[in-house]
């Protein structure tokens, strides 16, 4: 293949790039226009299904995804595709995408040094890069440093497993300066969230195959009703302000700060969310704006050039909400957040607005760049298939095994649709 970059710049007849979304974005509508002004040959097609909340029945997006994938089964559909609502990986395992890998590395304009290439080489499970996330987000923890340093309990949350992590906590509640070691808003919200942290380990879509019963998920049932009753966590909210550490997402440079200052703790620190057995040392991220480009499109050197364009973050708005791939717009957040502060939301006040100083960030970017692990967004059949079923464990209703069979049973019956 030549060096899609050239390609792109040598042929000058008019061509059109569709880009196919869920939901209107009115950063990729900016994006558009600033795009075709440099390059006049170029029209960029934008289609979406539903704006803003003009979908609350669901119907565009179940239709969006039958038209996508209909279309992309039959050699046809949009060049480029928002996957945030589509099963990306079911499309790898069908060679529908194109692998961006090559096309990074055969781009001599392209230098994946100026991205987070963590963020970019873990969103991929395979290995090879087929999903683009334009943002992302980091999950973690804060606790109270100092009664944690108080309570002389040490642990490496760099690397510590769910065994290790659960023994910390028992060790904390000991001491008693809090009656729980951890807080999370519901059983099965905090089940959903750890399969979407270990969904590859779980769910292999590209060869079609769910390991629920292979002992991973048993033992995430089991370990979770254990730390309720044991009361070393709680999974009602409204105890909080009970606990050493509870869960949040950071979202920014301001949400960073703004989380600490929330916290109704007196020396609020970050802290990393433990792992489960085989994932790597470090932390958890989420990605937003996924791209992928049609492997049967037939502009896919133009489609791969406006994906850099988007990547590169030079339309980046003022009111992003996620942190951006590209380390340049990140830089500018940074910029942003040390010249205007940040507006800090507490419980029974009124917000004010505080100035952030470098010091308040200095430790953003070592978070950052621990984040190697990937919390999946998961397809709604299977996250429908997990809300269904786990209950049941909980209640009292089926053994651990006999939710995982049955979660396994139909997550394979999806995966072979």
């Amino acid at each position: 293949m030549n060096n899609p970059n050239e390609l792109a710049a040598s042929d000058g007849k008019p061509k059109t790039i569709t880009f196919s979304m869920y939901h209107y974005n009115a950063y990729y509508e900016q994006a558009k226009r600033e795009y075709e002004a440099k390059h006049p040959d170029i029209t960029i097609n934008l289609k979406y299904a539903a704006k803003e909340d003009d979908d609350l029945s669901g119907q565009a997006l179940e239709k969006f995804r039958q038209t996508t994938s209909t279309e992309l089964l039959t050699g046809k559909g949009p060049d480029l595709i928002e996957m945030d609502w589509l099963p990306a990986d079911k499309y790898v395992g069908r060679k529908l995408l194109v692998n961006l890998s090559s096309m990074m590395e055969q781009d001599s304009s392209f230098k994946k040094e100026q991205y987070f290439q963590n963020i970019l080489d873990h969103a991929n499970p395979g290995g090879s890069i087929y999903t683009v996330p334009l943002h992302f987000s980091l999950q973690a923890l804060i606790g109270d440093k100092e009664a944690i340093e108080r309570s002389n309990v040490s642990f490496n949350d760099t690397t510590w497993n769910w065994n290790q992590f659960t023994d910390v906590l028992k060790q904390l509640v000991q001491k008693g300066d809090y009656e729980y070691g951890y807080v999370y808003k519901a059983q099965i919200s905090f089940i959903y969230d750890i399969v979407r942290g270990n969904y590859s380990r779980l769910v292999d879509a590209e060869h079609r195959k769910a390991n629920f019963e292979n002992g991973l998920f048993v033992q995430l049932l089991e370990q979770t009703k254990t730390m309720e009753e044991q009361k070393i966590a709680s999974f009602d909210y409204r105890n909080f302000k009970k606990s050493y550490f509870i869960p949040v997402d950071i979202n920014s440079p301001g949400s960073y700060v703004s989380n600490l200052k929330r916290s109704n703790y007196g020396k609020p620190a970050y802290y990393l969310e433990s792992k489960g057995e085989g994932q790597q040392p470090g932390g958890f991220f989420s990605t937003y704006d996924n791209l992928a480009v049609n492997a049967n499109s037939p502009v896919t050197a133009e489609a791969w050039d406006f994906l850099k364009f988007l990547m590169s973050g030079d339309e980046e708005p003022s009111t992003a909400q996620f942190f951006p791939i590209s380390k340049a717009a990140y830089e500018k957040q940074v910029k942003r957040v040390l010249k205007d502060g940040v507006t800090v939301e507490s419980e029974g006040k009124q917000n004010e607005t505080i100035q952030v100083t470098e010091t308040d960030l200095q430790d953003l970017d070592a978070i950052i760049a621990k984040a190697v692990n990937m919390k999946s967004d998961m397809p709604g059949e299977i996250q429908k298939i997990v809300f269904d079923e786990a209950p049941a464990f909980f209640s009292g209703q089926k053994s651990s095994e006999a939710v995982a069979k049955l979660i396994q049973n139909k997550v394979t019956t999806y995966l072979n649709e």
